[in-house]
Protein backbone atom coordinates (compact mmCIF):
# COMPACT_ATOMS: atom_id res chain seq x y z
CA UNK A 1 0.00 0.00 0.00
CA UNK A 2 2.53 1.94 1.21
CA UNK A 3 4.66 1.42 -2.38
CA UNK A 4 1.79 2.03 -4.06
CA UNK A 5 0.92 5.34 -2.66
CA UNK A 6 4.54 6.73 -3.33
CA UNK A 7 4.13 5.62 -6.69
CA UNK A 8 1.25 7.69 -7.26
CA UNK A 9 2.98 10.48 -5.59
CA UNK A 10 5.88 10.42 -7.78
CA UNK A 11 3.99 10.50 -11.07
CA UNK A 12 1.80 13.10 -9.78
CA UNK A 13 4.98 15.30 -8.85
CA UNK A 14 6.57 14.16 -12.10
CA UNK A 15 3.15 15.50 -14.25
CA UNK A 16 3.23 18.65 -12.30
CA UNK A 17 6.64 19.46 -13.11
CA UNK A 18 5.79 18.64 -16.72
CA UNK A 19 2.96 20.62 -16.54
CA UNK A 20 4.29 23.51 -14.78
CA UNK A 21 7.83 23.61 -17.27
CA UNK A 22 8.14 26.05 -19.95
CA UNK A 23 9.38 26.80 -23.15
CA UNK A 24 10.11 30.00 -23.38
CA UNK A 25 9.72 31.56 -26.85
CA UNK A 26 12.04 34.38 -27.50
CA UNK A 27 11.05 37.00 -30.56
CA UNK A 28 14.54 38.22 -31.74
CA UNK A 29 15.12 39.61 -35.43
CA UNK A 30 17.15 38.62 -38.01
CA UNK A 31 19.79 35.80 -38.11
CA UNK A 32 22.36 37.99 -39.35
CA UNK A 33 21.04 40.92 -36.87
CA UNK A 34 22.20 42.08 -33.01
CA UNK A 35 19.26 41.05 -31.53
CA UNK A 36 19.11 37.24 -33.04
CA UNK A 37 23.10 37.29 -31.87
CA UNK A 38 22.68 38.68 -28.21
CA UNK A 39 19.30 36.00 -27.92
CA UNK A 40 21.87 33.29 -28.64
CA UNK A 41 24.24 34.42 -25.92
CA UNK A 42 20.99 34.72 -23.86
CA UNK A 43 20.33 30.84 -24.47
CA UNK A 44 23.86 29.60 -24.43
CA UNK A 45 24.37 31.53 -20.91
CA UNK A 46 20.79 31.17 -19.27
CA UNK A 47 19.19 27.92 -21.11
CA UNK A 48 20.13 25.37 -18.15
CA UNK A 49 19.73 28.08 -15.63
CA UNK A 50 15.54 28.23 -15.60
CA UNK A 51 14.87 25.39 -13.85
CA UNK A 52 14.02 22.06 -14.55
CA UNK A 53 11.93 21.91 -17.53
CA UNK A 54 12.29 24.82 -18.71
CA UNK A 55 14.40 26.02 -21.51
CA UNK A 56 14.72 29.11 -23.87
CA UNK A 57 14.51 29.23 -27.63
CA UNK A 58 15.74 31.59 -30.09
CA UNK A 59 13.61 32.42 -33.29
CA UNK A 60 14.37 34.92 -36.13
CA UNK A 61 11.51 37.25 -36.56
CA UNK A 62 11.29 40.63 -38.34
CA UNK A 63 12.07 42.79 -35.40
CA UNK A 64 10.13 44.89 -32.89
CA UNK A 65 7.14 45.24 -34.03
CA UNK A 66 7.05 41.50 -34.92
CA UNK A 67 8.28 40.58 -31.55
CA UNK A 68 5.90 42.65 -30.00
CA UNK A 69 2.78 41.96 -31.49
CA UNK A 70 3.56 38.47 -31.69
CA UNK A 71 3.60 37.88 -27.82
CA UNK A 72 0.03 39.42 -27.85
CA UNK A 73 -0.81 37.16 -30.37
CA UNK A 74 0.89 33.48 -28.11
CA UNK A 75 3.53 33.10 -30.88
CA UNK A 76 6.90 33.87 -28.99
CA UNK A 77 6.82 34.33 -24.92
CA UNK A 78 9.22 37.42 -24.94
CA UNK A 79 10.59 39.46 -27.09
CA UNK A 80 13.44 42.61 -28.38
CA UNK A 81 11.55 45.71 -28.96
CA UNK A 82 13.00 48.91 -29.13
CA UNK A 83 11.48 51.40 -26.46
CA UNK A 84 9.72 53.78 -28.79
CA UNK A 85 8.12 50.68 -30.44
CA UNK A 86 6.88 49.70 -27.07
CA UNK A 87 6.06 53.32 -26.05
CA UNK A 88 4.08 53.92 -29.63
CA UNK A 89 2.11 51.12 -29.04
CA UNK A 90 1.18 51.27 -25.94
CA UNK A 91 -0.15 55.09 -26.62
CA UNK A 92 -1.88 53.57 -29.59
CA UNK A 93 -3.29 50.52 -28.23
CA UNK A 94 -3.48 51.39 -24.69
CA UNK A 95 -5.55 48.37 -23.78
CA UNK A 96 -3.54 45.75 -25.67
CA UNK A 97 0.48 46.95 -24.72
CA UNK A 98 1.03 48.32 -21.32
CA UNK A 99 3.12 47.58 -18.31
CA UNK A 100 0.62 44.94 -16.75
CA UNK A 101 0.63 42.97 -19.70
CA UNK A 102 4.51 43.41 -21.00
CA UNK A 103 7.70 43.68 -18.35
CA UNK A 104 10.59 44.44 -19.28
CA UNK A 105 13.07 41.03 -18.76
CA UNK A 106 16.67 42.90 -19.49
CA UNK A 107 17.87 46.46 -21.14
CA UNK A 108 19.38 45.91 -24.00
CA UNK A 109 21.91 47.83 -26.37
CA UNK A 110 21.11 51.54 -28.15
CA UNK A 111 20.38 52.36 -31.43
CA UNK A 112 21.68 55.54 -32.59
CA UNK A 113 19.52 58.02 -34.58
CA UNK A 114 21.37 59.25 -38.00
CA UNK A 115 19.38 61.86 -39.73
CA UNK A 116 21.03 62.47 -43.08
CA UNK A 117 19.99 65.40 -45.33
CA UNK A 118 21.06 65.85 -48.48
CA UNK A 119 23.05 69.04 -48.59
CA UNK A 120 21.16 70.42 -51.66
CA UNK A 121 17.40 69.49 -49.98
CA UNK A 122 14.92 72.32 -50.37
CA UNK A 123 11.27 72.10 -49.81
CA UNK A 124 10.05 75.54 -49.05
CA UNK A 125 11.39 78.19 -46.51
CA UNK A 126 12.92 74.48 -44.58
CA UNK A 127 16.36 75.05 -46.96
CA UNK A 128 17.22 78.68 -45.57
CA UNK A 129 16.15 77.17 -41.97
CA UNK A 130 18.54 74.44 -41.97
CA UNK A 131 21.25 76.57 -43.59
CA UNK A 132 20.96 79.66 -40.71
CA UNK A 133 20.57 76.54 -38.26
CA UNK A 134 23.80 74.79 -39.15
CA UNK A 135 25.66 78.40 -39.76
CA UNK A 136 27.25 78.37 -36.28
CA UNK A 137 29.45 75.70 -34.41
CA UNK A 138 27.67 74.00 -32.36
CA UNK A 139 23.91 74.74 -33.74
CA UNK A 140 21.82 71.75 -33.30
CA UNK A 141 18.31 71.45 -35.35
CA UNK A 142 15.24 71.03 -33.16
CA UNK A 143 13.51 68.03 -34.35
CA UNK A 144 10.12 69.83 -35.28
CA UNK A 145 12.09 71.31 -37.95
CA UNK A 146 11.36 67.86 -39.48
CA UNK A 147 7.26 69.03 -39.54
CA UNK A 148 5.61 68.63 -42.34
CA UNK A 149 8.15 67.24 -44.56
CA UNK A 150 8.94 63.83 -46.53
CA UNK A 151 11.10 61.84 -44.56
CA UNK A 152 12.93 58.33 -45.79
CA UNK A 153 13.97 55.67 -43.65
CA UNK A 154 14.07 51.42 -44.37
CA UNK A 155 13.43 48.26 -42.28
CA UNK A 156 12.51 49.03 -38.57
CA UNK A 157 13.59 52.72 -39.29
CA UNK A 158 10.13 53.17 -40.34
CA UNK A 159 8.44 52.62 -37.24
CA UNK A 160 11.30 54.77 -35.82
CA UNK A 161 10.06 57.43 -38.12
CA UNK A 162 6.27 56.62 -37.54
CA UNK A 163 6.53 57.15 -33.72
CA UNK A 164 8.42 60.15 -33.67
CA UNK A 165 6.50 61.36 -36.04
CA UNK A 166 3.79 60.94 -33.77
CA UNK A 167 5.53 62.08 -30.52
CA UNK A 168 6.14 65.14 -31.60
CA UNK A 169 2.99 65.66 -34.06
CA UNK A 170 5.39 66.29 -36.94
CA UNK A 171 2.92 64.86 -39.69
CA UNK A 172 5.79 63.84 -42.28
CA UNK A 173 5.35 61.86 -45.18
CA UNK A 174 7.05 58.57 -43.95
CA UNK A 175 8.33 57.06 -47.54
CA UNK A 176 10.25 53.79 -47.47
CA UNK A 177 13.56 53.83 -49.08
CA UNK A 178 15.43 51.27 -51.02
CA UNK A 179 18.59 50.72 -49.12
CA UNK A 180 20.90 50.08 -52.26
CA UNK A 181 19.14 53.24 -53.59
CA UNK A 182 19.86 55.56 -50.84
CA UNK A 183 22.85 57.35 -52.03
CA UNK A 184 20.23 58.80 -54.49
CA UNK A 185 17.86 59.82 -51.98
CA UNK A 186 16.60 63.55 -52.36
CA UNK A 187 14.84 63.87 -49.11
CA UNK A 188 16.09 63.85 -45.64
CA UNK A 189 16.70 59.85 -43.89
CA UNK A 190 16.38 58.59 -40.63
CA UNK A 191 18.46 55.27 -39.93
CA UNK A 192 18.28 54.06 -36.14
CA UNK A 193 20.86 51.87 -35.83
CA UNK A 194 24.22 50.75 -34.26
CA UNK A 195 27.69 52.97 -34.84
CA UNK A 196 29.21 53.46 -36.74
CA UNK A 197 27.01 51.82 -39.04
CA UNK A 198 28.33 50.71 -42.45
CA UNK A 199 25.24 52.32 -44.76
CA UNK A 200 25.27 55.75 -42.83
CA UNK A 201 29.22 55.88 -43.51
CA UNK A 202 28.93 54.99 -46.90
CA UNK A 203 26.04 57.58 -47.57
CA UNK A 204 28.78 60.21 -45.99
CA UNK A 205 31.80 59.27 -48.03
CA UNK A 206 29.55 60.35 -51.31
CA UNK A 207 29.71 64.22 -50.01
CA UNK A 208 26.33 64.42 -50.74
CA UNK A 209 24.79 64.09 -46.94
CA UNK A 210 24.97 66.16 -44.11
CA UNK A 211 24.81 64.28 -40.67
CA UNK A 212 22.89 66.66 -38.21
CA UNK A 213 23.44 67.09 -34.71
CA UNK A 214 20.00 67.49 -33.23
CA UNK A 215 18.97 69.25 -30.17
CA UNK A 216 18.66 66.59 -27.37
CA UNK A 217 17.36 68.28 -24.49
CA UNK A 218 13.68 70.00 -26.34
CA UNK A 219 13.41 66.55 -27.52
CA UNK A 220 13.70 65.42 -24.15
CA UNK A 221 10.89 67.00 -22.91
CA UNK A 222 8.33 65.82 -24.64
CA UNK A 223 9.66 62.11 -24.64
CA UNK A 224 12.07 60.98 -22.16
CA UNK A 225 12.74 57.64 -23.20
CA UNK A 226 14.84 58.83 -25.65
CA UNK A 227 19.05 59.09 -25.17
CA UNK A 228 21.58 61.19 -25.35
CA UNK A 229 24.16 59.97 -27.79
CA UNK A 230 26.67 61.53 -29.83
CA UNK A 231 27.63 59.81 -33.21
CA UNK A 232 31.14 59.82 -34.63
CA UNK A 233 32.31 59.38 -37.79
CA UNK A 234 34.47 60.01 -40.57
CA UNK A 235 33.74 63.36 -42.66
CA UNK A 236 36.42 64.46 -45.51
CA UNK A 237 38.99 62.60 -43.25
CA UNK A 238 38.90 63.43 -39.67
CA UNK A 239 36.16 61.90 -37.60
CA UNK A 240 33.43 64.33 -36.42
CA UNK A 241 31.06 63.96 -33.43
CA UNK A 242 27.43 64.53 -33.67
CA UNK A 243 25.17 65.27 -31.03
CA UNK A 244 22.03 63.45 -31.97
CA UNK A 245 19.54 60.94 -29.95
CA UNK A 246 19.32 57.24 -29.28
CA UNK A 247 16.70 53.88 -28.45
CA UNK A 248 17.70 51.76 -26.17
CA UNK A 249 16.15 47.97 -27.32
CA UNK A 250 14.57 45.55 -24.19
CA UNK A 251 14.08 41.93 -24.09
CA UNK A 252 10.44 42.18 -22.83
CA UNK A 253 8.25 39.10 -21.62
CA UNK A 254 4.45 38.35 -21.98
CA UNK A 255 3.61 38.96 -18.04
CA UNK A 256 0.95 36.31 -17.09
CA UNK A 257 -1.98 37.14 -14.53
CA UNK A 258 -1.39 34.53 -12.36
CA UNK A 259 2.12 35.18 -10.56
CA UNK A 260 3.44 31.35 -10.85
CA UNK A 261 3.31 31.31 -14.77
CA UNK A 262 6.05 34.48 -14.72
CA UNK A 263 8.72 32.34 -12.57
CA UNK A 264 10.44 31.46 -15.93
CA UNK A 265 10.39 34.94 -16.92
CA UNK A 266 12.12 36.34 -13.61
CA UNK A 267 14.79 33.35 -13.45
CA UNK A 268 15.98 34.09 -17.10
CA UNK A 269 15.87 37.81 -15.93
CA UNK A 270 18.16 37.28 -12.88
CA UNK A 271 20.21 34.89 -15.04
CA UNK A 272 20.92 37.86 -17.83
CA UNK A 273 21.63 40.42 -14.60
CA UNK A 274 24.24 37.99 -12.66
CA UNK A 275 25.50 36.83 -16.02
CA UNK A 276 26.41 40.65 -17.12
CA UNK A 277 29.71 40.79 -17.08
CA UNK A 278 30.53 37.42 -17.97
CA UNK A 279 28.28 38.43 -21.05
CA UNK A 280 30.57 41.84 -21.81
CA UNK A 281 33.89 40.13 -21.47
CA UNK A 282 33.56 37.01 -23.21
CA UNK A 283 35.02 36.80 -26.47
CA UNK A 284 32.62 34.68 -28.02
CA UNK A 285 29.56 37.36 -27.43
CA UNK A 286 28.21 39.92 -29.30
CA UNK A 287 30.39 43.26 -28.77
CA UNK A 288 27.14 45.33 -27.65
CA UNK A 289 26.80 43.55 -24.16
CA UNK A 290 29.90 46.24 -22.98
CA UNK A 291 27.41 48.61 -23.41
CA UNK A 292 24.83 47.11 -22.01
CA UNK A 293 26.54 46.44 -18.97
CA UNK A 294 28.45 50.69 -19.38
CA UNK A 295 24.44 50.99 -18.82
CA UNK A 296 23.62 49.15 -16.08
CA UNK A 297 26.58 50.86 -13.92
CA UNK A 298 25.34 54.33 -15.20
CA UNK A 299 21.38 52.96 -14.09
CA UNK A 300 20.61 54.29 -17.02
CA UNK A 301 17.73 52.33 -17.45
CA UNK A 302 13.84 52.85 -18.64
CA UNK A 303 10.89 53.25 -16.40
CA UNK A 304 8.84 50.91 -17.86
CA UNK A 305 8.08 48.00 -15.62
CA UNK A 306 10.89 45.38 -14.82
CA UNK A 307 9.85 41.70 -13.92
CA UNK A 308 10.66 41.87 -9.91
CA UNK A 309 13.89 39.47 -9.76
Amino acid sequence: MNIRFAIILSISVMLSAIASAKEIKIGSGSEKGNYFSMTQDVVSYCGDELGEGNQVTNLESNGSISNLVGMNAKKYTAGIVQEDVLQYYSKRDPGKYNQNRFKVIAGMHSETAHLLIPKDYSAGSWSSKFSSMLGGKGNKISIEMLKGQKLGAWGGSLVSAEALSYFFNLKVKIVAVEPSKAEKATIPLLLMAGQPDTKVQQLLNTGRFILVPIDYEKLSQSAPFYLKMDANYEIDGKVVSVNTFGIRALMVGKAFRKESRNAPLKSLAKCIEDSLLDLADDDETNPNWLSVYEFSEDDMMTDWKYFEI
